[in-house]
């Protein structure tokens, strides 16, 4: 772990990079500034920082664990005995549950309109009936990591909570535990819950739910007819690690890959450095490839873009040597800086539509390349600006 002293103000590029045994970094408010790739390859770090601040927008930003720091309550807020909250009497707004409560105990927060922003503490196992029902207001709450038990009608009239996910810790969700939660869009239920009461989403009309295979989640949706989105279990996806449906790091030792379906964001430095790999697919789903991503791939020869791809990231496929011709799809908005530099085998760049907006250099030190688009493209005005031969297609 690492603490950040008070006056550092900012973090940059790559400054914990692969610090693989890294499970806690502790910083101020005082940071504003976060580079994008400082804790690729940090798979198990978690962000400890005041609520509001820079880093917590940084950690949603970037899909990391975030643990609320430094927070004040007033102790009459809370009736709590032996660990159980029993009552909450506050006025609402941002509230942080006191560290060592275990239990929150039923009708605890009911009926609580004001309330909008909640912090659980690890220590809290148990959320009991109807703790938050009736809490309108309040936006999509991170559960804490042990919990356990979800009682009946929990979370029930909580219409503004979009997107919930339920930690792996998780076994039981009581009767109605979301009921009437209109605005419920995603919800992502652990293969572990083993008990699930009945009318858990009714009136949830917008709602996918995100488990796996063979889960008894898949059974209770295919039995209420809601709509599913299966994810691979561990079992499955033992050559990727996936964080929030993003590809962290490929561990495989196959030549020919082909990215999960649940994937939406092939992640920084994925790939980095697997010089084994010879052919990727990047399967529908997929929006982004992040920075760095296949850097270094020196035996990659053909990348399959899917049509759902947006961006692709700064020196994403550099130095792939061996990589002979690209299609990028329409869809492609753009492309970072020297995401193609130093692939001194391309000759062959198709781009689809109009062309993406391409940062500096996307194509440095690719000496046989020429580009294949639409005259009056950003494709021809890019192989204009860097003396790139182009030819109508």
């Amino acid at each position: 772990e690492i603490v950040i002293p008070n006056n550092v103000k900012k973090i940059c590029n790559a400054a914990f990079f692969y610090c693989t045994a890294l499970t806690r970094m502790e910083c101020s408010s005082e940071v504003t500034d976060i580079a994008s790739n400082v804790f690729t390859g940090c798979l198990k770090v978690t962000i400890h920082a005041p609520a509001g601040s820079y880093a917590e927008t940084y950690a949603k930003d970037n899909n990391i664990p975030f643990v609320a720091t430094g927070l004040q309550y007033n102790p009459n807020d809370f009736d709590i005995q032996n660990s159980l909250l029993v009552q909450y009497k506050g006025s609402g707004g941002v509230v942080t549950i006191p560290d060592g409560v275990v239990n929150i105990g039923a009708k605890a927060f009911y009926d609580c309109a004001a309330l909008t922003t909640i912090h659980f503490p690890d220590s809290v196992l148990r959320i009991g009936e109807s703790a938050f029902c009736g809490c309108e207001n309040l936006t999509d709450p991170v559960l804490p990591s042990r919990l356990t038990f979800i009682g009946d009608e929990a979370f029930a009239y909580c219409r503004k909570i979009r997107t919930l996910e339920l930690p792996s810790s998780t076994t039981h969700i009581g009767e109605g535990a979301f009921a009437r939660c209109d605005g419920l869009r995603r919800i992502t239920i652990p293969s572990g819950v083993t008990d699930i009461g009945e009318d858990l989403f009714y009136g949830c009309t917008g709602l996918t739910l995100e488990t796996t295979p063979g889960s008894p989640a898949e059974a209770y949706g295919a039995r209420y007819c809601i709509p599913l989105r299966l994810t691979r279990s561990d079992a499955d996806n033992k050559d990727f690690i996936i964080q929030n449906r993003v590809l962290m790091r490929y561990n495989g030792t196959r030549s020919e890959v082909i990215i999960p379906p649940d994937v939406t964001e092939i992640g920084e430095a994925a790939f980095l450095n697997c010089t084994h790999v010879t052919r990727v697919v990047v399967s529908a789903g997929v929006q982004k490839i992040g920075d760095l991503a296949f850097l270094n791939c020196k035996k990659l020869t053909q990348v399959v873009l899917s049509t759902d791809v947006t961006h692709i990231g700064e020196l994403a496929f550099c130095n792939c040597s061996a990589l002979t011709e690209i299609r990028i799809p329409s869809g492609v908005i753009k492309i970072g800086a020297e995401a193609f530099s130093r692939c001194s085998a391309l000759t062959r760049v198709e781009m689809m539509g109009g062309g993406p907006h391409m940062d500096d250099n996307v194509f440095r030190s690719c000496p046989a390349l020429t580009f294949y688009g639409a005259t009056g493209s950003n494709t021809k005005a890019y192989a204009n600006r860097y003396s790139i031969p182009f030819i109508n297609a």
